[in-house]
């Protein structure tokens, strides 16, 4: 079985806006637009497919296969089929095809859905109160099996909803006569509560039953509606009150099992009650010329017509053909050439996505005089050129974009403009349902209803001129009020217009139903439905200032109807709706609270964040109340305050090793001595590498460095990096005052690494790098890292060299934990999603080698005794495969080591990956909260011990060189060398191989050499003549060089 993880999600994010809540201005007005004429003056075309025949041209065209939910919760499964996929009349056709498959209604004449739990808890909602505090002390879990669900509860909490089963939205009608009935059985003899209510918790009708102990009872009650409305099923199994409603006495630890639930409307008549029922499902094609015909500019041309009906996206897009230039999604880049939703087919969408966090620029164009997209074919156009992007509908101009960037937290922002500048392929594509569009309802056609494209093409000019810059942008933060306050009416003594851009905005949005109110200093939102998405019903205030650097407060006062929850955000509608302050979920109850959170704003100033309340999707529809709401600065952002460098999330403590990131490319490189030299870093089509070229025959020593980086004592380390020469030179490292000088021949490409033991001692922080040559050197990959397949073990460096996937299926938040549990990982989990991946954490790119066998080590825990699946796999080029064993794992309240030992059998992987899987294991989605600790985790080459004695030329081992010639022996250099007030530092351990051919034709045969000194002066200069003194030893390294793709 495929199993996915976040790549390919990532990859995946296509033709996806963020927010539907979001508006644009349409691109202005131009000389091109009023003709409605583009010129094509000094462009040729260079492809294209007329869709003539009666076939696809797979020279040209892939066609994508993937499941059902592969990206933004799609309804479709993308498959290659006839049906979907056709090829006439000088057009492709992508049809979406809906299937319905009726089955017999095991809830026939029952208005529950899935009452035999055979679908585990499709349609049921649960709570189990167990997140602290004085409404959240229950402990409980619960299991379904054999057509019954079993709640083990160990502590009942304070309140009798702190355990609770539910099934919401059941329509009733008035003068109808309901029965509900199940059977139950408690380990303990108890009481508890069920009945039936309203979403605002107006009761209809209900029982307080006693069980007895070990003894299965059957339960029931009947009402009478006098009103059509939805109402909620429930079942509390949480703390019992007393007579007078008090809740003073213990409710009993026990484990209680429901089955055989019927709720019966006693006025339906036959056929009311369906004795069979629909299973729906949806397929769709998507085709892209990923590896086959890519592009990097150029004008991208389609005429198509679209589909008409909620729940429709077609789309024809963009993306990276090599997401490893500049990493996964969003930072590789995505440009939607053309999107149209399918209940809004006068309008169009151009979208580029970039950054990390994810960001976007989108333009929109609507047809006037009510013509639609879906009547006729159209021409869809975007121009890419270096630095800027334009979107036109049938030659008209609509939206024009120069302002993009692509950074990675903690580490640089890519040279401008990447992450444009690379090769893109084109993708065709008709989505089905998903979290921005919506799914289709009942009014959506799948009749004669396809997405229809006459042609593509792409032209492009001769040449392009990338010397581009980033246009400059001035950002204005304006002040607050009298108070400090940056919110606008935040006491809510005006009325306002809740549905324009000032001040207080509120928005409902895919199936939210939902009013708001102002009176009494007070914002009121009672909420009908509460929509699929937590921004479902929301209420919003913009353009709030932040300034990088500054510490600001967020405070307000809230209650509820009834405890529920509430979501508190601050995002940056301008930068891909990014989160500034940390997502809260706010615990409301009917006791009027105030709620107070301070966040440091790391990012570059905006003048457009935006403050968010979130009641979505929250499990509730109860009313909440909103008050004296304010943002207030706390504290200035300190001008002198340095940035201070850590570990980069892929590991490296050199930043901008690739020379991909900065001004030219050379962004935290200092670069000295360079007066003789010509100092460059090379274009994209070479894979940019710093290069340095010499004038005339002098000889010089171009010093590049960097300083304050965040290596320290007590890990292990692995520098490395990449070097090619047109002329013999020698390469002296300086890393925190250890000092090592590397030899290169003429015409070489060499890959040198030096390993740095734990308990190494540093003179400083700081590591510069010597070329000591004439003509051309050419570096890259400059890495330093920690010396271990799985980078981070300990979590002490955070999450740095993980990624943490949650789908928006599943429910998760995690911590590094570093006040209680020794910095481990601890990721609280309160719904695990439908599949294993869905709760992921993962790290990429560990090299496997065929034949080799390997120790996974890592403990971890759980409060909540469950599975976890932990493997080493590969990518998706890989087909998931799994190299480990598939080492499913038991999980206990108490810390347990696990150790799975595998022999890699496949072919070498250089990108295989570590993956813990939380998600759903086996037959078990979770939906009780708990808390999976995770810790400790290594992965280790098993040695054979037989193979040491075993030396077939005993010359090649640098070991017996070192012993053959002990004045070369770096330790007798530190014992005799380095003077008292230097520290002691044992010697470096120094591999060497042979190197594999790089980026010459030219394969290395013969060793590679360097020599190995220590030297307390921290002058590069001087430590490369120390250094030179200091003897010699033989150094031959294999260090994998990066993929770096060249331009199409």
């Amino acid at each position: 079985m495929k199993k996915r993880v976040l790549s390919a999600m990532l990859v995946a994010a296509m033709a996806m806006t963020a927010m539907p809540s979001q508006t644009f201005a349409e691109g202005a007005l131009d000389a091109v637009q009023q003709t409605g004429k583009l010129s094509y003056e000094g462009y040729k075309e260079v492809w294209h497919d007329e869709f003539d025949g009666d076939s696809l041209n797979r020279t040209d065209w892939n066609v994508e296969t993937h499941e059902k939910g592969w990206v933004n919760n799609e309804l479709q499964e993308y498959v290659d089929s006839d049906e979907n996929i056709q090829v006439k009349g000088g057009q492709l056709i992508i049809n979406p095809v809906k299937k319905v498959t009726k089955t017999e209604n095991k809830d026939a004449g029952n208005l529950l859905k899935n009452s035999d739990f055979s679908e585990e808890m499709e349609g049921w909602t649960q709570t189990i109160a167990n997140w602290g505090g004085a409404d959240g002390s229950a402990d409980a879990s619960a299991k379904t099996a054999d057509g019954s669900i079993i709640y083990s509860i160990k502590n009942a909490g304070t309140q009798d909803w702190n355990v609770q089963l539910k099934q919401q939205n059941i329509s009733l009608q008035n003068g109808h006569k309901y029965k509900v009935s199940f059977k139950a059985k408690s380990t303990a003899t108890r009481k508890f509560k069920t009945g039936v209510m309203s979403a605002s918790y107006e009761w209809y009708g209900g029982c307080e039953p006693e069980l007895e102990e070990n003894k299965e009872q059957e339960i029931s009650f009947e009402f009478t509606m006098t009103k059509d409305t939805p109402a909620d099923f429930y079942i509390s199994l949480g703390k019992y009150a007393d007579d007078k409603g008090e809740y003073t006495k213990d409710t009993p630890a026990s484990d209680v099992t429901i089955s055989a639930i019927k709720f019966v409307d006693m006025n339906a008549t036959d056929g009311d009650n369906n004795s069979t029922k629909e299973a729906v499902s949806y397929t769709s094609g998507r085709i892209s010329t990923q590896n086959k015909q890519t592009f990097t500019y150029g004008r991208f041309e389609c005429r198509a017509k679209v589909p008409k009906g909620q729940g429709y996206l077609p789309a024809f897009w963009l993306m990276a053909n090599d997401e490893n230039v500049y990493g996964q999604w969003p930072r590789c880049g995505e440009i939607d050439c053309m999107e149209v939703m399918g209940q809004e087919t006068n309008k169009a969408y151009g979208t580029i996505h970039y950054g990390n966090p994810h960001s976007e620029s989108q333009g929109t164009y609507t047809i006037k005089d009510g013509a639609d997209f879906s009547d006729d074919f159209h021409t869809f156009t975007c121009d890419w050129e270096p630095g800027k992007i334009t979107w036109y509908v049938d030659g008209v101009k609509y939206h024009e974009e120069s302002d993009w960037y692509s950074t990675t937290v903690g580490q640089g922002t890519l040279t401008y403009p990447a992450p444009f500048d690379q090769p893109f392929y084109i993708i065709l594509n008709l989505a089905v349902g998903g979290s921005w569009v919506g799914n289709p309802n009942d009014e959506t056609s799948f009749e004669n209803n396809p997405y229809e494209i006459d042609y593509v093409r792409v032209y492009q000019k001769d040449s392009y001129n990338e010397d581009v810059k980033r246009p400059p942008k001035e950002v204005t933060l304006r002040d607050p009020d009298a108070k400090g306050n940056y919110i606008n009416n935040g006491d809510f003594s005006a009325k306002e217009d809740l549905s324009d851009d000032t001040d207080w905005k509120f928005i409902t949005t895919l199936e939210g139903e939902a009013e708001a109110s102002i009176d009494n200093n007070t914002m009121t939102v009672k909420t009908k439905k509460a929509g699929t998405e937590d921004y479902s019903v929301q209420l919003v205030q913009a353009d709030l200032p932040f300034e990088k650097g500054a510490t600001y407060r967020v405070q307000f006062d809230a209650y509820a109807s009834a405890d529920r929850e509430m979501g508190v955000d601050v995002k940056a509608p301008d930068y891909g709706y990014k989160s500034y302050m940390p997502h809260q979920d706010v615990q409301l109850t009917t006791q009027k609270q105030t709620y107070t959170y301070e966040f440091k704003m790391g990012d570059v100033s905006d003048a457009n964040g935006r403050l968010e309340f979130n009641m979505g999707a929250k499990g509730s529809t109860a009313d909440i109340c909103i008050s004296n709401v304010s943002v207030k600065r706390t504290k200035k952002a300190d001008p002198n305050e340095k940035e201070k460098k850590t570990v980069l999330a892929n590991g490296n403590y050199v930043y901008n090793g690739s020379f991909q990131e900065g001004d030219k490319h050379l962004g935290y490189w200092n670069i000295s001595n360079a007066e003789n030299a010509d100092v460059t870093v090379t274009p994209f089509s070479d894979g940019r590498r710093f290069k340095v070229t010499m004038s005339g025959n002098e000889k010089s020593a171009v010093v590049m460095s960097q300083e304050e980086l965040a290596f320290a004592t007590g890990t292990p380390y692995k520098f490395s990096f990449t070097a090619t020469s047109d002329a013999d030179n020698t390469i002296t490292a300086n890393i925190g005052g250890h000092v090592y000088t590397f030899d290169i021949k003429a015409g070489e490409t060499k890959d040198f690494a030096v390993e740095l033991p734990s308990d190494a001692q540093y003179v400083n922080h700081n590591i510069s790098i010597t070329l000591g040559m004439q003509k051309t050197t050419l570096l890259d990959n400059v890495s330093l890292v920690e010396n271990a397949l799985i980078k981070n073990g300990s979590f002490n460096d955070g999450t740095t060299g993980y990624t943490i996937y949650v789908d928006s299926s599943a429910k998760a938040s995690y911590v590094v934990d570093s006040l209680k549990d020794n910095n481990a990982l601890a990721v609280t989990i309160k719904d695990t999603g439908d599949q294993d991946w869905k709760v992921q954490i993962k790290q990429e790119n560990i090299k496997l080698e065929k034949g080799k066998t390997y120790k996974l080590k890592f403990k971890a825990k759980s409060s909540l005794n469950r599975k976890i699946r932990v493997v080493m796999q590969g990518q998706e080029n890989r087909d998931w495969h799994v190299y480990s064993n598939d080492n499913i794992v038991d999980l206990t309240n108490e810390y347990q080591t696990f150790e799975d030992t595998f022999t890699m059998n496949e072919d070498t992987d250089t990108a295989a990956f570590f993956s813990a899987c939380l998600g759903k294991i086996g037959d078990d989605q979770i939906t009780t909260q708990h808390e999976v600790s995770i810790d400790d985790i290594s992965l280790e080459e098993v040695k054979d011990d037989t193979k040491d004695d075993i030396k077939d030329n005993p010359k090649d081992d640098p070991k017996d060189d070192i012993k053959d010639n002990p004045k070369d022996d770096p330790k007798e250099d530190i014992n005799t060398d380095i003077k008292n007030e230097q520290p002691k530092v044992p010697a470096p351990v120094i591999k060497t191989s042979d190197s594999d051919k790089a980026k010459t034709t030219q394969a290395v045969k013969e060793s590679k050499t360097a020599k190995a000194a220590k030297t307390g002066d921290n002058s590069p200069i001087l430590a490369y003549v120390f250094g030179a003194m200091a003897g010699a030893l033989i150094l031959a390294v294999s260090f994998l060089k990066k993929r770096k793709k060249t331009n199409n």
